[in-house]
């Protein structure tokens, strides 16, 4: 939800993590958690799964509670957007896998701009009654 340059400097350091950890589990010989293989883990993909399942819904509802915290589903958004760019660049999927990805993409930025615009229609809601409020003052 940071900025994107502060985003992507805190993915690398809690992919990092996991990775450390991952390298360890190698070492004892025991399973290697999903997230935590550095061979397999595709880090744009990685990151448009967390924002999709976890970071999205809590930036969604941090918002609604917190009005002053409007700017960070924009902010999500647009790095779920870097990140989907530097998949793309780095991927040699074929068309029918990026437009699955681009689906992906598409529902969360969706989700984002639904959520200004039921935002939008609430702020004018509440300063109509507030106006009403004051005239009957």
């Amino acid at each position: 939800m940071k900025p994107w340059a502060i985003c992507e400097h805190l993915a690398d350091l809690c992919l990092e993590e996991f990775f450390a950890q991952g390298d360890k589990e190698k070492e004892l010989g025991i399973p290697v958690q999903m997230l935590n293989d550095r061979d397999k883990v595709n880090r744009p993909n990685s990151q448009v799964g967390f924002i999709e399942f976890v970071i999205a819904p809590l930036a969604e509802q941090m918002a609604m509670i917190f009005p002053g915290l409007s700017f960070l589903p924009a902010n999500l958004s647009a790095n779920t957007q870097n990140w989907a760019e530097i998949w793309k660049q780095g991927s040699s999927a074929s068309a029918e896998e990026i437009e699955k990805f681009d689906a992906r993409i598409a529902k969360v930025t969706g989700r984002f701009k639904a959520f200004n615009q039921r935002r939008e229609v609430n702020v004018r809601q509440s300063l109509s009654v507030q106006s009403e409020v004051s005239g009957e003052l």
